[in-house]
């Protein structure tokens, strides 16, 4: 698949959208693993800042997960790999200013992708959250898939556990 670029601007955002294939022989230690992959191809997730605002604002927040959703809605047997970064700012509530700004980030995008599926009513993607615990830091990545490619996101979740150590 040859990278996609969606641009995403709102009055106070922004941003580019970039969505490309990762390449899987490099990713798995086993090239077997390579094998139970199939047609399926992980699609690693970025976003790009395009104007210095100051913070990424929440509409441009729920355009990024409906770009997400119709992206996994047109290519159902792949998996998207979204990691969450926190080079950007996002405003916080009192109530989650506790919280790392990765991890917050995190829930935020748990809760508009969970969102989006509802308004469209579709029941069937998964938003798995892998959590790396750091001692001091967390990190985030979600793997996003239709329920039928589970066994695959197994194998990719496996192959990050590695990582986890």
């Amino acid at each position: 698949m040859s990278p996609l670029i969606i641009p995403i601007q709102t009055d106070r955002s922004e941003l580019l959208l970039k969505i490309e294939s990762f390449d899987l022989p490099n990713t798995f230690e086993d090239p077997a693993d390579v094998l139970k992959m199939g047609t399926s191809e992980v699609c690693d997730v970025s976003l790009e800042r395009v104007s210095e605002f100051d913070s990424v604002d929440h509409k441009a927040l729920h355009l990024i997960s409906h770009m997400l959703f119709d992206f996994i809605e047109r290519n159902p047997d792949n998996i998207i790999y979204f990691y969450c970064d926190d080079l950007h700012d996002l405003p916080r509530s009192r109530h989650n200013q506790s919280l790392l700004p990765q991890e917050y980030r995190s829930r935020l995008f748990s809760a508009l992708f969970a969102a989006e599926t509802k308004r469209q009513n579709v029941r069937c993607y998964v938003d798995d959250v892998i959590e790396f615990d750091l001692g001091d830091d967390k990190r985030f990545i979600h793997l996003i898939y239709d329920k039928g490619n589970t066994p695959k996101a197994d194998v990719l979740k496996a192959e990050l556990d590695k990582f986890n150590k």
